[in-house]
């Protein structure tokens, strides 16, 4: 009876369909759990509520940080399963997904690494972890990433430790 307005029921936001499919696809096997992961990571752009204004609560609320830890999450699962399935193409898309809502998280450089690695291209490792460290602007990667990004690195690419001491 009041002036209130309400939502309808099929009123429904790319997260929240996002996050549906997430929560489905843990109750799948292997290959539904792709097909249902890489259907919720279509929905990516970029980061979330990326260049809308008006929406500084969302970040003060943790809104934005909770949907790039869960878009990242799934990224990395997927990328997991497509490189159990012996799918580089898959696991490479998976991981570049993760990246255009989480731009340098090292989970994803990790998986795009072992991507390029079972495709056996080895130059596309060094490229993934140098582009890495140019975008955390590292001018010594093995002082400012994480041990398991470099001790991954050095797995693939056959490299001995850059560490000196």
């Amino acid at each position: 009876g009041g002036h209130t307005y309400r939502l309808g029921p099929f009123v429904t936001t790319a997260i929240a369909r996002f996050e549906a499919r997430v929560a489905h696809a843990k109750t799948c096997d292997s290959a539904s759990a792709i097909d249902t992961l890489r259907s919720a990571l279509g929905l990516v752009r970029g980061a979330p509520i990326d260049g809308a204004r008006g929406f500084e609560w969302a970040f003060s609320e943790h809104i934005v940080a909770a949907a790039e830890a869960m878009i990242a999450d799934a990224a990395h699962r997927l990328a997991e399963l497509y490189i159990d399935a012996g799918d580089h193409p898959g696991a490479n898309w998976a991981a570049l997904q993760g990246l255009r809502a989480c731009p340098g998280d090292e989970t994803m450089y990790r998986d795009r690494m072992k991507a390029c690695h079972l495709a056996g291209n080895f130059a596309g490792v060094e490229a993934a972890f140098e582009e890495l460290c140019e975008f955390i602007e590292a001018l010594e990667p093995y002082d400012a990433l994480h041990p398991e990004t470099v001790a991954l690195y050095e797995c693939l690419s056959n490299r001995p430790s850059g560490r000196s001491g």
